[in-house]
């Protein structure tokens, strides 16, 4: 942050007691009629004065600039500051983001569907999978369903994955229900099938990055639940229906599979129930946890050929009595054949559109978590994904941590990982930064300082990034310390030793103290530049050589701007131009000669024209009229 006394030279020299400037500077006696001038810097935090997003996200951006805000508030802040007041405020500011950020930020995320699955293995079979030697035909698919797409988006996908599994040849069915379409929690209503509960609620559940549907008499009395398919017409004598089943906690036969032809989709009393129950294979274990999703096999409908039937699973049991056995069911299925399940796993891939199609995104620096990286992080691995509760940034540090071996300070990974926002799962992806002097891995919020002038002029407040640098000729400013340090630092470093040669302080224009020097007349001593022309002979007779007073007097001026425009890169190094704004930099420095001519505070403007570099201003050197 800069921290610079922006007050003017007359009112900055006026409170100082140099031993000369009471005797030699003109003009401190009159200071006119007293005004209301104020000046200073602060930090802004004043956020919840201000309107729009400033107000709510607390800093400014690109989008909602400084200038725009706060010459407002500085106008309600201060109504009797006069002409000439100026304040330096330092706010927080959010950058743009990173560029392998802004590439990768908007994601959109896009999970395979049963029919994408078609698209790789070819009309005639059936498998909800990818495998090895199909995984790398994922283009096919983005290409079906991003036709728009441009070059530049990003999709991450999600897929079933096995590794070995070949699909199946089959006809296509004729009717499929996952229920992965859910929201998990209790489920009152499906589209178009006849849901019914009595004592608990059907709910639909969420494990290994599968949905299913769930019911339980567990800690309920007496219940009595109806879970029926809609209507599906069976044209094909060989028309099966079949469904996959997990059981937790067997205690009782709960569940019965029934079939009706004449169910007219409101009240199950009116239908005609057959009992198809025996057909299927339902395991009666684990008695103790959950067991695994397996084939309950299929039932024949050729009897129902030309009808529309409705298959229901029915569930009674009565917690109370030990009849509460869970049944997960899912996978639901009419068809000339039933697929075999399949074991999958859940497989995520990252695809960018560019000028030759889909690709694979594979950047060392872009880190996509896998199911695994979510299990092992413990809460995260529960439905694969973060969310508001399970906040990415409590854990992605630690990962990375574990993850990145030998990380250098600054280095930026771009984490990418889906997020629940309590309707849908979202992708996200967030720049992480390495910090050596924490050890620490760090989310970047793109949040930096930046400090910036505003001046009030002709009744108006308005931003003024120019800087005035006063530096008071006395000993005891720190600031004026500084720069007059830094110069004789600067003299001594690329005129005494790389142009002279010299070895030793003393032997050219630096002294024997370290502190002053007379190539340019600067004093980190006295504070002020001492171009007194018998001082500069008696240090460095060889550099005014053949100079009378005058000559010696113009080249330690030329000098002095040449060596500040030094000192100001080396000290305001952060200094940028802004666009369609002359960014100025003025030093005020006390001249000291010995005589009543020259001695006062002068000044030398200097011009930002690229970031840290100052360009003299032709003719700004002159003191400062009183």
């Amino acid at each position: 942050m800069k921290k610079y006394f922006l007050y003017s030279a007359l009112v900055a020299l006026a409170l100082v007691g140099c031993d000369y400037n009471e005797d030699n500077f003109e003009g401190f006696d009159d200071f006119g009629k007293p005004t209301d001038v104020k000046k200073g810097s602060f930090e802004f935090t004043d956020w919840a004065s201000l309107s729009g997003n400033p107000k709510t996200n607390k800093y400014f951006s690109e989008k909602d600039k400084a200038q725009d805000f706060l010459p407002g508030w500085l106008a309600s802040a201060y109504p009797t500051a006069d002409n000439g007041s100026s304040f330096t405020i330092t706010y927080d500011y959010k950058d743009s983001k990173t560029e392998l950020h802004d590439k990768y930020y908007s994601i959109k995320y896009y999970k395979l569907k049963d029919s994408d699955y078609k698209l790789v293995h070819g009309e005639g079979y059936y498998g909800a999978y990818l495998n090895k030697s199909t995984v790398s035909k994922l283009y096919k698919i983005l290409n079906v369903e991003y036709k728009d797409a441009k070059e530049g988006d990003v999709v991450f996908t999600e897929f079933n994955y096995n590794e070995t599994a070949k699909p199946q040849k089959m006809e296509d069915p004729i009717f499929t229900y996952d229920f992965e379409s859910l929201t998990t929690g209790d489920v009152t209503s499906i589209k178009n099938w006849y849901v019914s509960a009595s004592g608990a609620a059907w709910a639909a559940k969420e494990y290994d990055d599968n949905k299913y549907i769930q019911f339980s008499a567990n800690g309920k009395g007496a219940c009595e639940a109806w879970l029926i398919t809609p209507s599906v017409k069976i044209e094909d004598i060989n028309k099966k229906v079949g469904f996959d089943v997990c059981i937790g906690y067997w205690n009782a036969d709960c569940l019965s599979v029934l079939v009706s032809s004449d169910f007219d989709g409101k009240d199950i009393s009116k239908a005609t129930w057959k009992d198809i129950t025996s057909f299927f294979e339902i395991p009666q274990e684990p008695t103790s946890g959950y067991g695994k999703f397996v084939s309950a096999g299929s039932y024949e409908l050729k009897e129902f050929l030309g009808k529309n039937v409705y298959v229901a699973f029915k569930y009674v049991g009565d917690g109370k009595n030990k009849q509460s056995t869970t049944y997960q069911i899912d996978n639901v299925v009419f068809g000339n054949d039933i697929p075999t399940l399949v074991k999958t796993e859940p497989m995520y891939a990252l695809y960018e559109k560019t000028d030759k199609g889909w690709n694979s995104v594979n950047h060392q620096d872009i880190l996509t978590l896998t199911p695994a990286d979510y299990t092992a992080m413990g809460d995260p691995g529960k439905n694969f994904n973060f969310s508001s509760s399970i906040p990415a940034e409590e854990y992605l540090p630690n990962y990375l941590a574990k993850t990145i071996n030998y990380p250098l300070d600054g280095d930026e990974k771009l984490m990418v990982y889906k997020y629940y926002n309590g309707s849908e799962v979202q992708v996200n992806s967030d720049s992480y930064l390495y910090s050596s002097k924490t050890a620490r891995w760090t989310k970047n919020s793109y949040i930096t300082t930046q400090t910036e002038q505003y001046v009030k002029s002709n009744g108006k407040w308005n931003f003024d990034p120019s800087v005035v640098i006063s530096l008071p000729p006395t000993k005891s400013n720190a600031t004026t310390v500084l720069y007059m340090q830094t110069a004789t630092d600067w003299v001594w470093e690329n005129i005494d030793q790389k142009l002279l040669n010299v070895t030793k302080k003393g032997d050219g224009y630096v002294t024997s103290y370290g502190n002053n020097e007379y190539y340019t007349g600067c004093s980190a001593y006295y504070g002020n530049v001492d171009m007194r022309v018998a001082k500069a002979r008696e240090q460095y007779a060889a550099g005014y050589e053949g100079m009378d007073d005058e000559a010696i007097y113009n080249k330690m001026c030329e000098h002095l701007i040449e060596v500040m425009a030094e000192v100001l890169a080396k000290l305001n190094a952060n200094a940028v131009p802004v666009d369609g704004i002359e960014v100025l930099y003025t030093v005020q420095v006390g001249i000291f000669t010995g005589t009543t001519v020259n001695d006062c505070t002068h000044q030398l403007v200097y011009k930002v024209t690229a970031p840290g570099k100052f360009e003299y201003v032709e003719d700004s050197f002159q003191p400062i009229q009183k």
